[in-house]
Order: C-alpha cells, then sequence, then structure tokens
C-alpha cells in the first residue's frame, strides 16, 4: 500500500494496488484498487496518446471500467477535514462547502461506471450504473440507473464546464415512484416549483427534460431553470395547506382540507421563474374540478378551479355563495358551477369565487322542466303505440301463419296427387311394353318389339317426371303467393 496526506488534502489517499503496462503510446492499467478517505475506487483500462499530452498538450484518450462500493463526493469536495469517525448517517449534521466540479480540458474518456453506494450532498443513492463519457470539458451520461428517494431515477445528459464559472446541466429524467416528503426535503429545486407538496405524503413518476446553469456551490441557479415534463401521482395525500385551508373555510366544506389525488396525470414546464401547469381533472372532495394556472419561484401563486359542486352534499357552498346565487332568484341548481382564483403566496394565499353562467343555468332549469313533462307525455304516447303496435303486430303474425299453413297444405296435397298420376302413368307405360314383348312370336318380331318396349319405358318415364315437376313449379308458386299476401299485411 502507498498512503498519502498533506494539508492540502483533508483526506488520506491510498494506493492498494496499481499495475501500469507503459509503451510510447499507451498505458494500460490492468489493476487499480485506492481509497480515498471512506471513498474507495477500483478502475481499469487504457489511456492513449498520454506523452503528446503532457509535452505537447494534446488530447489524452481513455477507455475505463471503474467501480465503487461507497463514493462521498461531500467528502472529495470539502475543503476542510472530516472527522474520520463520522458515520454517512451523521453526514447531513456536517456543514460541507460544495465546489464547482471542473471537467478537465483536453480529455476525451469512455467510462462504465458502476458505485454501490453515491454520497451527494444530502442525497444518497444506490446501484448506480451507466455510461459516462468526457469531452471537450463536458461529461455525458447515457442511461445512467440509479436508485434513491425509495424509488428509481434514468438519466440521459450532460453536465459542461466550458464556461468554468457557470456550469450547464441539460439532462432527460425518468423517475418512478419518488417518495413525495423525502423529494421535498431533500431538493431546493421542489422546493420553490412545488411548494404545495410540503404537508404530502404519497409517491410520483414523472418524466422530466431541464436545463440550468449551476452557483458556485453547484445548486440550481433558478432563474435559470427551464424545462417541462408529464407527472403522474401514486396515492398522494395533501393536507394542511393554507390553500386548500382557506378553499374549505370560504366553501363551509372542512371535506375540502384534504385532498387525494392518484393516478392524476398533470403535464407543466417551467421557465422565466414560473411553473406553469396544463389544465387537468381531478375530485377536490365532492366536487369535480379541473385546475390550471402557475406558481412562481418566488412563492406567488396563481390559479383557477373550475369547480362542479353536486349542491346536494355541498349545503355549506349553497350557503357560503347564497349571496351570489340571490341576484338569480336564489334558485340552486343541481349542480353548484363555481369558480375558484387563487392568488398571493404559497404562505399567505387569497382565494374568490364566481360563479359560472348562472343566469343561463336559471334558464336551463325552466327548460329543464319543461323539457321533463314534455318528455313524460312523448313517453306516454310512444307506449300507446307501442302497445298498438304489438298488438297489430300479434294479429299480423297470426294472419301470416295461417296463410302459410294454407297455402303449405295446398302444396303438399298437389305435390302427393301429381306423385300418384306419375306412378299411375309409369305403371301403365310399362305394362304395355311388357304387352308388346310377350305378343311377339317370332325372334325378329321378338327383337323389333324388345326394342319398342325400351322407348314405350323412357317415354312413360318422362311423362312421370313432367307431372311432378309441374307439381313442383305449382307448389312453389302457391307459396310464393303466400308470401306476397304476408308482406302486404304489413
Amino acid at each position: 500500500d502507498v498512503s498519502y496526506k498533506s494539508k492540502d488534502v483533508p483526506y488520506g489517499v491510498v494506493v492498494k494496488k496499481a499495475h501500469l503496462n507503459f509503451a510510447p503510446q499507451f498505458l494500460d492499467l490492468s489493476t487499480f484498487e485506492m481509497l480515498i478517505g471512506k471513498s474507495d475506487l477500483s478502475a481499469k483500462g487504457k489511456i492513449d496518446n498520454y506523452m503528446a499530452y503532457y509535452f505537447k498538450n494534446e488530447d489524452l484518450y481513455g477507455n475505463f471500467s471503474i467501480f465503487s462500493n461507497l463514493l462521498d463526493l461531500n467528502e472529495l469536495m470539502s475543503e476542510e477535514e472530516v472527522p474520520a469517525e463520522t458515520t454517512t448517517a451523521s453526514t447531513d449534521s456536517v456543514e460541507v462547502p460544495m465546489t464547482i466540479i471542473e471537467v478537465p480540458e483536453n480529455i476525451r474518456f469512455e467510462m462504465n461506471a458502476t458505485v454501490n453506494k453515491l454520497i451527494y450532498d444530502n442525497i444518497e443513492m444506490t446501484n448506480a450504473k451507466g455510461a459516462l463519457s468526457v469531452s471537450d470539458q463536458v461529461i455525458n451520461l447515457s442511461d445512467f440507473v440509479m436508485n434513491l428517494l425509495d424509488g428509481q431515477m434514468k438519466m440521459n445528459g450532460s453536465y459542461s464546464t466550458t464556461n468554468k464559472t457557470a456550469p450547464l446541466v441539460d439532462f432527460n429524467l425518468d423517475i418512478t415512484n419518488f417518495d413525495v416528503p423525502k423529494t421535498f426535503s431533500t431538493f431546493n429545486t421542489v422546493q420553490k416549483i412545488a411548494p404545495i407538496i410540503e404537508n404530502s405524503t404519497g409517491k410520483f413518476s414523472t418524466t422530466l427534460s431541464f436545463t440550468t446553469i449551476l452557483d458556485s456551490i453547484m445548486e440550481p441557479k433558478i432563474n435559470t431553470l427551464a424545462g417541462k415534463g408529464e407527472l403522474i401521482t401514486h396515492n398522494v395525500v395533501i393536507q394542511n395547506s393554507g390553500v386548500l385551508a382557506k378553499l374549505a373555510d370560504q366553501l363551509k366544506m372542512k371535506e375540502l382540507e384534504k385532498l387525494t389525488l392518484n393516478n392524476v396525470k398533470i403535464t407543466y414546464t417551467f421557465q422565466d421563474g414560473k411553473v406553469q401547469v396544463e389544465p387537468f381533472d381531478m375530485k377536490i372532495g365532492p366536487a369535480k374540478s379541473t385546475v390550471s394556472g402557475y406558481n412562481g419561484f418566488d412563492q406567488t401563486l396563481n390559479y383557477t378551479i373550475n369547480m362542479d359542486i353536486p349542491s346536494s352534499v355541498a349545503k355549506g357552498a349553497a350557503s357560503a355563495l347564497s349571496g351570489m346565487l340571490g341576484q338569480y332568484g336564489n334558485i340552486v341548481p343541481e349542480t353548484i358551477k363555481a369558480d375558484a382564483f387563487i392568488t398571493g403566496t404559497v404562505t399567505e394565499p387569497q382565494v374568490k369565487f364566481g360563479l359560472r353562467d348562472m343566469a343561463g343555468s336559471a334558464k336551463d332549469m325552466v327548460k329543464e322542466k319543461v323539457q321533463e313533462e314534455l318528455n313524460k307525455v312523448k313517453e306516454q304516447a310512444k307506449q300507446k303505440i307501442e302497445d298498438v303496435k304489438e298488438d297489430v303486430s300479434a294479429r299480423i303474425q297470426a294472419e301470416a301463419e295461417k296463410i302459410r299453413k294454407e297455402a303449405q297444405a295446398a302444396a303438399d296435397k298437389l305435390i302427393k296427387e301429381a306423385a300418384a298420376a306419375a306412378a299411375l302413368t309409369q305403371k301403365e307405360g310399362y305394362s304395355n311394353a311388357d304387352k308388346l314383348e310377350s305378343e311377339a312370336k317370332n325372334p325378329v318380331a321378338k327383337i323389333a318389339a324388345k326394342e319398342a318396349a325400351k322407348k314405350v319405358r323412357e317415354q312413360a318415364d318422362k311423362k312421370a317426371e313432367d307431372i311432378k315437376s309441374e307439381a313442383k313449379k305449382k307448389a312453389d308458386q302457391i307459396l310464393k303467393n303466400a308470401e306476397t299476401r304476408i308482406s302486404q299485411l304489413k
């Protein structure tokens, strides 16, 4: 082991094992294991063009596989020594000054990294793995996956220090099942762009793309933050919210103090210091609602909630809105269509109400009553017509069955008589043929008689078939005529 420590480095560095194969063109790192304070790092790979990099400041190329059981970035970026006995659990209580992580120039590396535990600021990540590339002072992450906040995050994007005083982050995130309270307490950015979830429970998933400039302590500069995403809630419960408390108080509906969002999809964008929420549907207590608007990173609010409140379960709301309802003759429709306008700030929200098209609603109620009575009369008339139709239909059906039965009987009788006549014709013909053959005396006469008898029999068969065929045509016509009569009945 080779150990190193100086006043300029607030932690010990121990190279446990290193095996390099040297050549003028490359360095082949077959084995490398080291400890940096509490962090461990092992790597293997190859570096090309190192001589030209050192002597001529040309690009340095590399391809590495990196592994770490623990990588504590707080310790690595600290300017003061962190006591060796400080544990991960106590890291949150230690003030660790952060500084910009600068990506070196003239470095072109490709890396596959696996880190079992990664600590950065107050975030602990596990099972982090993915591909990294370093080029032109930019780190690009590809399919970088990690577990944190009881969920998982997949990252693609870049971190650039081409401007050393203003690092640029450009990321696409795919987040699954993040814990809401842990997310809120962990990220200052979330506290600014979604302050309403401070007293929330549950989980959420989101796809998110964003860009931002980081400040000197690696925090996003809020006014440079821009992006968009789509969020899906998983049994998120919001309560103890000033906005909901005001809403519930003014509508005299205590059930509005608690809001449950399950499988609600919210599309949002953020830019110029505010988060714009596209209209989405949800239920606030018993009220079907559509929410839209924005909140500023400065905690200002500007939202509109279109609410459809069933008057049957919202007597308090009807009472609270009675002043506005009074101008329409105190007409209370089945559904109170109210708009809530939320302004002010997160800590001091202002809520005002308006009614949507109550004049139209009053007219509609009269129209609905008239239409209801008209529908009753129509329904009664329709039922009588249906009863008559059923009676007529039954009579037509009975008459049709009678006609079919009589026609079928006549057709069957005709077929039967034709069959008897055909049989008699065949019998007479065959009898005449037999007589011709029996009356012939000499051999020549017998031969002639036999041929004549054959023709007599053939003629008898043909006559019999003609009789049956003609009877079949007549029988079919009888049935056809019957169906014609039936169709005329209808």
